[in-house]
């Protein structure tokens, strides 16, 4: 079939294909608003670390790490 054809037959049934569509639309919207859900959800994410780097110096009590830790759980819970 050619464009024209398809363009006719539309033309020809213009009232039944508007109707259908303003049909189709409204049962979308109204079945999305009847039946609309909410959901929530919730992650808990443990960063721990599995090895280290065994240095005699410059432990200073494990102290920079700790800091290093705890921004980096920052930067990822943002």
């Amino acid at each position: 079939m050619d464009l024209k054809e398809y363009i006719q037959i539309i033309k020809y049934g213009r009232g039944l294909f508007l109707a259908i569509i303003v049909f189709a639309v409204v049962f979308g919207f109204s079945y999305a608003y009847i039946n609309s859900k909410f959901f929530e959800t919730s992650l808990n994410l443990n960063i721990t670390r599995i090895g280290s780097q065994q240095t005699p110096d410059f432990k200073y009590d494990d102290f920079y790490r700790l800091q290093a830790d705890e921004k980096f759980a920052e930067t990822v819970v943002e």
